[in-house]
């Protein structure tokens, strides 16, 4: 886990709370980013994560995770900025895979961390999108006029099925308004 543009009591802070026990784990990224180049040496030391800290302000935390999700979707990035509807409507639009409050406690540091740990192992195996894989995506709609027929079974195994074959780019949308029974039948 890489923590940049924090500010030295937050980077300390989440040092001591992320470190492995031989105080490893946790790098402090005290270089800029402001440039490709900048951005590109810090992705070449291999985090599995990043955590924006605060002294980059919001926009600028967010445009840089949107960068970081366009080139180098392998690296989960966590931005340090107060929650509230509009930071995370930002942050769906962006990839970011998670916010931290400036005042987060220890619990939510490692939760958080948990959660960027495992969404970047999942796409481990992911190399930035070129125009041309783009241009394969396909929507794939399962209807019937009747309920009953199987439509969310359906739905539910070839969404299931075609994430495994490609994590990360599988969106499954259920329309049914009245029932939306889709959570149910994937145990979310």
């Amino acid at each position: 886990v890489v923590v940049a543009a924090a500010d030295a009591a937050f980077a300390q802070r989440v040092r001591a709370v992320l470190a492995r026990p031989d105080g490893d784990g946790v790098l402090l990224w005290d270089k800029p980013l402001n440039a490709a180049a900048d951005v590109q040496a810090l992705a070449d030391r291999a985090p599995a994560a990043v955590i924006l800290g605060p002294k980059l302000g919001k926009e600028a935390a967010f445009n840089l995770a949107s960068y970081f999700d366009r080139n180098f979707p392998a690296i989960s990035v966590l931005v340090v900025a107060v929650p509230g509807p509009d930071t995370w409507q930002r942050a769906l639009n962006t990839g970011t895979r998670g916010i931290i409050s400036p005042v987060a406690t220890d619990d939510e540091l490692r939760a958080n961390r948990n959660r960027v740990l495992h969404a970047a192992r999942g796409r481990a195996g992911a190399g930035p999108v070129a125009s041309a894989e783009a241009s394969r995506a396909r929507v794939i709609t399962v209807v019937s006029p009747k309920g009953g027929s199987g439509k969310t079974i359906v739905s539910a195994n070839l969404a299931v099925g075609l994430a495994a074959r490609a994590p990360g780019s599988v969106v499954l949308l259920h329309l049914d308004r009245q029932f939306r029974d889709i959570s149910h039948a994937l145990r979310l």
